[in-house]
């Protein structure tokens, strides 16, 4: 590829080197894949998406998901969604195929490899309001039904700011999970009619 041909037209054709700089991100992108899934143990048919370690993200309990499950929604999301972070998008590319590998032994459980918690953590309120995710509460030594879910502290700032607390407790009030929350809508300016 080191022709006068080749260096002529990867000096005029901008689209020649965006086709060039598409392959190399994608190579290098199938080298980081390839070393990141050789780093994971096997995965077995439960993941725990969180853990009462994960407390600076506002957990006190465990959380799983069946592998089916995650591997469902990791495929969508690393389809359709594009990272500038060459190192984040093989990390999220790399979680199907991971989970596609599992032994989806429903009995044992895998730990989410370090890094894909900020993949997952949107995810997690569904997964526990829709009754996918187990929980599991340290306080009463086993797993829980009928989480309550209650925000707490709701602040306002106009019509696009908002602020609260996630509070999750278990059927017996011991707390499973609080975590400040926020939003903030971007609003376009209302046009007059002409």
């Amino acid at each position: 590829m080191n022709s006068i041909p080749h260096y002529l037209k990867k000096l005029f054709s901008r689209a020649y080197r965006r086709q060039l700089a598409a392959e190399e991100r994608q190579s290098e992108l199938r080298v980081l894949i390839q070393e990141h899934l050789e780093k994971l143990p096997r995965c077995e048919g439960q993941i725990l998406v969180a853990t009462s370690e994960d407390q600076e993200e506002g957990f006190f309990c465990d959380v799983t998901v069946p592998a089916r499950v995650l591997l469902a929604w990791a495929r969508e999301d690393a389809e359709k969604t594009v990272i500038q972070n060459v190192s984040a998008q093989a990390a999220r590319e790399a979680l199907p195929i991971w989970l596609a590998n599992s032994t989806f032994d429903t009995r044992k459980v895998s730990r989410l490899p370090g890094g894909h918690f900020g993949l997952v953590e949107e995810r997690i309120n569904d997964w526990v309001t829709d009754g996918t995710a187990t929980v599991y509460c340290p306080e009463c030594g086993h797993e829980v039904q009928d989480i309550a879910i209650t925000k707490a502290n709701e602040v306002q700032a106009g019509r696009a700011y908002f602020w609260w607390t996630d509070i999750w407790s278990c059927p017996r009030g011991h707390l499973l999970r609080q975590k400040d929350q926020e939003i903030r809508f971007i609003l376009r300016p209302h046009r007059q009619g002409a």
